[in-house]
């Protein structure tokens, strides 16, 4: 592209406009922008054209700086630290006059073909916006200057972003393929199944935040009883131990007062957790039940001299100085329950997740999109009926039984929000990110920490006993938290100390067990959630009804860049195809392989074979695992497998007829794996014994699927 000479018209009239607008001269600003890390001057004697886009950058840096709170609350961050990438490669280049329409476009493709990064992550967006806002905060400009930026602006075609990838739990732990070495295969062969993981995440965190509410009532029944007034607790250091820390080591205060010695046990093991260095727990604890109050101890040194030790930790998630001057306040005006603190509203962040909402609309949630079924009893099931921001509709969820436990969990949140008389749930200023660091203070690692505290992981695993999930989630995140080497943003800081520039490739290579700097984030959840629901088995055969509605279909999915999508698809929503293949029974065999590959992997990954001794003796195996299918090597068993395939055999042409959905997913997929188990499986001696015990009997025997030929 030549030069400006063909909009000559155009800018006259952009002039006109701007010209009425009164601010500073942008050619007569300071060539400087001042970073974090030190300021950055455009030299005199670079090229006209980079000095206006440096100055128009500038502009608008300058703006994000002073003036955060009128843009969007991520952009200023994000474009400042574009914004210097950028600068850098431009005063970094040797560019032509002619070449200048280009500058944005050749950035990206520097960041893309030099540094390894996808179209969407190069920041060039974020340029072009700083150009449009620095034209807007500096109007009164030269003619030529003013040409310049506009042609940038007007001639730049940013590449077309990737297809964005689902970010899961699933995919989360499957990033870091060590992991197999350290958990259990069992475990690991069913983290693959998205509803196994997310059904006992939920439950998990559901039990989680019921014991948490038994131990934050006991401490609440304390600090109402020792006459704590906010005037009081206000004067205590913050991150010290208080009175009312000691009441709590001192058992002797409250053991004869208090009956649930259970509660006022599993408190102090979290208030020695949250507060207090691991090496120090003993002697606190000591000292709390003497009624003691020391903040330090004295040391010697390595050179003899003394020195101070302070063995608290700064302010805890759990029982935050914070969170007890909101005890102490809901305890004067005489509310009955306690105030939720930061585990409790991270938890339902997680359930809410978990019913799909999406985590920007989780923190605008209040207790009248809570709809409530009662029954003589109270409150017998729950619903989240929202509005959902990005589909601009009303979206109700699943509704929870009171029985189950998250409907249990999420109904005795709500109510202790509507006791406080809180307008929203969660608050905003607490606990509002998405997404966590995967540092070992951070809250939610601190909330699955505690978790496994030994009174706390007893009672949370008593609530989950009758769940029909295995305890996958918290193996497979204590082998991240023991085994997982630093995390790449760290490894890069620690790097760039020493002067050395590294990308994710060389943290890969480097270190020996790498992890993600981020957390299992609220979007993941969400996202995880989908899939569960939307598939039996596993995260690779999907059927997904629940992420898109049909407006996103239409803007993001049938352009003419997804040509070959939609001559595929023929133009059929997700709910046609749903309804063909389950209303309207059509056999695709691809479709049919999936879903029959998936079905049998599902079954092997929770097979166990025992022999029948084994059986006869074994009561209430704590090894075996609740979703565990257990066969047993023995003759009678074999008959019922060899008689189950007989009459599959016999019957499979009336089922097709009068029932093909449950041949498909029961008849052929329990065939399959019953003849797998004959022939690798089971010992051949049993095998040829129960073979000869059916031919005996076969006719003796009963008919199967008569229920199922009836409907």
């Amino acid at each position: 592209m030549s030069t400006i000479s063909g909009i000559s018209n155009e800018m006259d009239k952009i002039i006109s406009d701007v010209e009425k607008r009164q601010v500073v001269d942008l050619i007569n600003d300071d060539c400087r922008i001042i970073f974090k890390d030190g300021p950055v001057e455009c030299p005199d004697n670079t090229p006209p054209f980079i000095q206006s886009v440096f100055k128009c950058v500038a502009a608008a840096v300058r703006d994000y700086q002073v003036n955060p709170d009128k843009h969007p609350k991520s952009k200023p961050r994000a474009a400042i630290i574009f914004a210097k990438k950028f600068i850098d490669f431009l005063l970094s280049g040797d560019f032509f006059e002619q070449e200048y329409p280009n500058l944005v476009k050749r950035y990206e493709a520097y960041r893309v073909n030099v540094e390894g990064i996808l179209p969407s992550s190069s920041g060039a967006p974020y340029i072009l916006d700083m150009l449009r806002d620095g034209l807007a905060l500096s109007p009164e400009i030269d003619r030529k200057h003013l040409i310049i930026i506009h042609t940038i602006l007007k001639y730049t075609k940013l590449s077309k972003r990737n297809e964005p990838k689902q970010d899961t739990v699933t995919g989360w732990f499957e990033g870091m393929p060590w992991l197999q070495k350290y958990v259990k295969p069992e475990f690991y062969k069913r983290m693959g199944s998205p509803k196994r993981l997310m059904g006992n995440l939920s439950e998990l965190v559901s039990a989680a935040l019921l014991e948490l509410d038994e131990i934050f009532k006991c401490l609440y029944l304390i600090v109402k009883d020792a006459g704590f007034t906010s005037e009081y607790i206000s004067k205590e250091p913050k991150y010290y131990l208080t009175p009312i820390y000691i009441s709590l080591l001192a058992e002797t205060i409250f053991l004869p007062k208090y009956d649930n010695y259970s509660s006022i046990s599993k408190l102090r093991e979290l208030f020695l957790s949250d507060n207090i260095i691991d090496k120090y727990h003993k002697v606190i604890a000591e000292e709390g039940r003497e009624g003691k109050y020391t903040n330090s101890y004295e040391r010697v040194t390595d050179t003899g001299g003394r020195s101070r030790v302070y063995p608290f930790k700064k302010s805890g998630y759990a029982l935050e100085h914070e969170m007890f001057a909101r005890f102490i306040e809901s305890a004067e005006k005489g509310v009955p329950t306690a105030p939720n603190t930061a585990f409790e509203e991270y938890g339902f962040r997680i359930l809410m997740a978990w019913q799909t909402v999406q985590p920007s609309d989780i923190a605008k949630l209040k207790a009248d999109n809570f709809l409530r079924t009662y029954n003589e009893r109270g409150v017998s099931g729950i619903q989240v009926q929202y509005y959902k921001g990005r589909a601009k509709v009303e979206h109700p969820t699943d509704i929870l039984t009171h029985t189950s436990l998250q409907g249990k969990a999420i109904i005795n949140f709500v109510e202790k929000c509507e006791a406080q008389s809180q307008e929203k749930l969660v608050e905003s200023s607490r606990n509002s990110l998405t997404q966590y660091m995967l540092m070992s203070r951070s809250l939610p690692c601190q909330f699955f920490a505690y978790l496994q505290l030994p009174l706390i992981s007893e009672a949370v695993e008593k609530r989950l006993k009758h769940s029909e999930f295995v305890d996958i989630f918290r193996p497979l995140l204590s082998a991240v938290f023991l085994h997982g080497s630093e995390h790449a943003h760290g490894f890069r800081k620690r790097m760039e100390k020493k002067g050395v520039e590294v990308g994710i490739e060389d943290y890969r290579q480097t270190v020996k067990n790498p992890i993600p700097s981020n957390f299992i984030g609220f979007s993941m959840v969400k996202n995880s959630s989908v899939h569960a629901k939307s598939d039996r088995f596993r995260e690779g055969h999907l059927l997904n009804m629940n992420s898109h509605d049909n407006a996103t279909e239409l803007q993001s999915y049938m352009t003419e860049e997804n040509r070959d999508w939609l001559n595929r698809l023929g133009r059929l929503t997700r709910l046609v195809v749903d309804e063909v293949v389950h209303r309207s029974y059509s056999l695709d065999l691809d479709k049919f392989s999936d879903d029959l590959n998936a079905r049998i992997s599902d079954l092997e990954s929770r097979l166990s074979v025992k022999p029948k001794t084994q059986v006869e003796s074994w009561e209430d195996d704590e090894a075996s695992l609740p979703d565990e299918i257990v066969v047993i090597d023995s003759p009678d068993y074999i008959v019922k497998m060899l008689h189950f395939l007989d009459q599959a055999e016999k019957k499979y042409k009336e089922l097709l007829t009068h029932n093909p959905v449950f041949l498909e997913k029961e008849v052929l997929p329990t065939c399959e794996f019953y003849e797998m188990l004959l022939s690798i499986n089971l010992s051949s001696s049993n095998v040829e014994r129960g073979t000869a015990i059916f031919e005996r009997f076969k006719s003796k025997l009963p008919d199967l699927f008569l229920e199922q030929l009836r409907g």
